[in-house]
């Protein structure tokens, strides 16, 4: 059985420290024979600027049958309050 880790990156955690991160789950994973499957997402600012939406259709598509909800509800700030958020405020 493969455990199965969503990886986002941006906001606060930018893909420098997400990439070392996922070097040392990796080297873990081999020494205890354990499976990890990745897989790729976005959420917040950086999804915003790429996608136009904070929480994307493949990321919410890939969160909603682990957590058995929908996530249509989630609320998440926009691109006109995003930097006015930024700063504190």
């Amino acid at each position: 059985m493969a455990y199965k880790i969503l990886v986002l990156k941006g906001d606060g955690i930018g893909p420098e420290v997400v990439g070392e991160a996922l070097q040392i789950l990796k080297i873990i994973a081999r020494l205890s024979a354990v499976d990890l499957e990745f897989k790729e997402g976005m959420i917040g600012g950086h999804a915003l600027d790429t996608s136009g939406t904070p929480l994307p259709g493949p990321t919410r598509a890939y969160f909603e049958p682990l957590l058995g909800q929908a996530l249509s509800a989630v609320r998440v700030h926009t691109a006109r309050l995003r930097p006015h958020r930024a700063q504190g405020a």
